[in-house]
C-alpha cells in the first residue's frame, strides 16, 4: 500500500506490481453514488442487466444469490455454491431472503430491472 499522489490521503493497493485499487477515505453521502447506480442499471453491458442478483447483509457478512450461484460470506470465510435445480434456487430465495416465488425469475432482454410483486411473488419488469 502506498499513499496517493494526490496528497488527499488516498491509498493505492498494488497487486503483482500493478495498481489494483484506490481507496478514498473521505466520507460520501448515498446520493454521491446515484450516477453510478443509474449507469449500472441502464448500460447494456452491465452484468446487472444480464442476470439477477439478490444480496442481503447478515450479522457476520453477506448472502448473495446471483443466477444459480449462492455466495455466503462471513467471519472471514467465503463459500460459493452452484445450485443445480430450480427447486434449490427457489429454496435459497425463501431461506436467505424471505422471498417466496412460484418460479425462478428471469431477465427479459428488453427489461432493465425485474422485481417480485408482493401479491403473486412472480417476477415482472419494473
Amino acid at each position: 500500500m502506498a499513499g496517493g499522489a494526490s496528497g488527499q490521503g488516498d491509498f493505492h493497493i498494488i497487486h503483482d506490481g500493478e495498481p489494483a485499487y484506490r481507496v478514498d477515505p473521505r466520507p460520501y453521502s448515498l446520493s454521491d453514488f446515484a450516477p453510478t447506480c443509474w449507469w449500472q442499471q441502464t448500460f447494456p453491458g452491465s452484468h446487472f442487466r444480464k442476470s439477477l442478483t439478490c444480496s442481503i447483509p447478515t450479522s457476520s457478512g453477506r448472502v448473495t444469490l446471483s443466477g444459480n450461484r449462492l455466495i455466503v460470506t462471513g467471519d472471514g470465510h467465503r463459500e460459493e455454491i452452484t445450485l443445480t435445480s430450480d427447486a434449490e434456487i427457489l429454496a435459497a430465495y425463501r431461506r436467505y431472503f424471505g422471498i417466496i416465488l412460484d418460479r425462478v425469475p428471469v431477465v427479459e432482454e428488453d427489461s432493465c430491472l425485474l422485481r417480485a410483486t408482493p401479491d403473486t411473488g412472480t417476477a415482472r419488469p419494473s
